[in-house]
């Protein structure tokens, strides 16, 4: 495989499962279980249209191409857990800060940025001028409801629209 369509291939993967891009692609839900350990579980819903499926179908080793695609944009340690026309699933290994106190046990997620999730859609295709014409609708990058879940069972819902386009740190 040539390097350009190797970059090409990576960068339409990250659009395509990370960034929640655009076309009739349409993004549901995004969960997030946070574990004991402070690593989270994190699962994307989506539907794609016919080209898009076809697309997604066509990608070699997609699996690998997100996983170090995310990480590259991250820095984040990262396992692929499911990658399908409808789903992706991760696990990200370092995801919420978790302190003990007399066995009592406190976790805190980071801020999640919707607005910045769009930014950065924005500097890939600055990086890859061939996405141009797949330049994602801001509206179509955030879900329509995101879940965060604890070790304890307790969880916490946010759907559009997030106030100041983000999910909040959660400390629980």
């Amino acid at each position: 495989m040539g390097e350009h369509t190797k970059i090409f291939t990576a960068a339409m993967l990250f659009l395509l499962f990370f960034v929640c891009p655009a076309l009739a692609y349409t993004t549901e839900d995004v969960t997030i279980n946070v574990n004991s350990d402070g690593s989270a579980d994190i699962t994307g819903t989506y539907s794609l249209n016919f080209a898009e499926y076809i697309t997604f179908n066509l990608i070699p080793d997609k699996d690998n191409l997100l996983k170090n695609a995310i990480e590259d944009e991250t820095c984040c340690e990262i396992s692929v857990n499911s990658l399908t026309d409808t789903e992706t699933s991760i696990t990200v290994l370092s995801f919420a800060y978790v302190f003990s106190d007399n066995g009592t046990y406190t976790y805190k997620t980071p801020e999640i940025s919707y607005d910045k999730l769009s930014g950065k859609i924005d500097e890939i295709l600055d990086k890859y001028p061939v996405l141009k014409p797949f330049s994602p609708d801001s509206d179509l990058v955030v879900p329509e409801k995101t879940v965060l879940s604890f070790p304890d069972g307790y969880s916490v819902t946010y759907e559009k629209p997030y106030t100041g386009g983000f999910v909040p740190s959660v400390s629980h």
